[in-house]
C-alpha cells in the first residue's frame, strides 16, 4: 500500500513538472514571467533601500555595542556594566546571551540553553562541567525578570540543587543573577531547626508543610516516597493508571510572609555584595 501511494505521488509530481515545462515553452508566457520577475525585484530593492535610508539618517536608539555590530535598545547598559563587573573572568550561564559575545567565550558545557539538556547522560555531563569547570561565576535568569525562570528551576532541579548548595549571589543586572562559589568548602544547607508535616486535606489530597525556625529565604529540597491506590468503586476499575499531581502553594503563609516571599532576599555574609542598577 505504501509503495502504491509513493508511485502515485511521484506520478502526480512528474505530471505537474511536465505541465509547467510545456507552459514555459510558450514565448508569451516567458515574457510575462520575465516582466513579473523584474517588477518583484524592483519592489524588493525599493523596500530594502527605504529601510536602509531610514537607518542611515534616523536617530540611533539604544546603546551601541561594537561586538554585536549595532545598537541594543533594551539591555545594552546591562551588558556593558556586566562586562565591567566580570573583568574578563569566565562564567557559566544557564542561558547564553550577548554577554558571551562581549566576553568572547562559549558556554563551558557546550549547551547554550539549559532546557536543551535532555536525558540522564546529558544531565550528568552538564552537571560535571558545572562542578569541575574553570570559571569564576555562574549566571542565571532573574525570577523577577521573567516567570519562565521559575519553571526552568523546577524542571532542572538537578542543576539548581548544586547551585543553591555551594554558590551565593554576588551581582545582578536587570535580567541576570551572577553567583560566586562559597569559600572554604562551606555550603548553604540547614541540617536542623526545621519541621516537616503532612496535613490531610481530603481523601485524595495531602499538604506537605516545611517550616523553619530561622529568618531565612531558601528552598526545601524534599524527597517524597509515596504510593497511589485506586478507590474501591466501579468507576475506578475503569482507570488504567494512577497519576500524582504536585503543586507548590503559599496558602499557609501570612500576608507579611507572602510580601517577603515576593522580594528577592538573599542572606549574604558580605555587605554590598549584591548590586542593582
Amino acid at each position: 500500500m505504501k509503495l502504491l501511494f509513493s508511485v502515485l505521488t511521484l506520478s502526480i509530481i512528474a505530471e505537474i513538472i511536465n505541465l509547467l515545462y510545456i507552459l514555459v515553452q510558450k514565448k508569451e508566457l516567458q515574457k510575462k514571467l520575465v516582466i513579473a520577475s523584474i517588477v518583484l525585484a524592483m519592489l524588493w530593492s525599493i523596500n530594502a533601500a527605504k529601510y536602509e535610508y531610514r537607518f542611515a539618517i534616523g536617530s540611533k536608539e539604544g546603546v551601541y555595542i561594537k561586538e554585536l555590530g549595532g545598537n541594543s535598545r533594551v539591555l545594552g547598559n546591562d551588558l556593558l556594566n556586566t562586562r565591567i563587573f566580570l573583568q574578563d573572568d569566565q562564567f557559566f550561564a544557564t542561558y547564553s546571551s550577548g554577554q558571551e559575545v562581549l566576553s568572547n567565550i562559549f558556554q563551558p558545557s557546550g549547551t547554550d540553553y539549559i532546557i536543551h539538556v535532555l536525558g540522564d547522560k546529558e544531565r550528568e555531563d552538564y552537571l560535571s562541567s558545572f562542578k569541575n569547570g574553570n570559571f569564576k561565576y555562574t549566571a542565571t535568569i532573574r525570577e523577577d525578570y521573567t516567570s519562565w525562570e521559575l519553571w526552568v528551576l523546577r524542571a532542572n532541579w538537578f542543576f539548581y540543587r548544586e547551585l543553591y548548595r555551594n554558590w551565593h549571589p554576588i551581582y545582578a543586572n536587570r535580567y541576570e543573577m551572577y553567583w560566586e562559589r562559597n569559600e572554604n568548602d562551606t555550603d548553604n544547607v540547614i541540617l536542623d531547626g526545621y519541621t516537616v508535616n503532612v496535613v490531610n486535606i481530603n481523601e485524595t489530597t495531602k499538604k506537605l508543610i516545611v517550616s523553619c525556625n530561622r529568618n531565612i529565604s531558601g528552598i526545601a529540597d524534599v524527597f517524597v516516597d509515596y504510593a497511589t491506590n485506586k478507590k474501591n468503586n466501579l468507576f475506578s476499575k475503569l482507570i488504567f493508571r494512577c497519576d500524582v499531581k504536585i503543586s507548590n502553594t503559599d496558602a499557609n503563609l501570612t500576608a507579611k510572609e507572602k510580601e517577603k516571599k515576593n522580594q528577592i532576599i538573599f542572606v549574604e555574609h558580605r555587605q554590598n555584595a549584591y548590586q542593582f542598577e
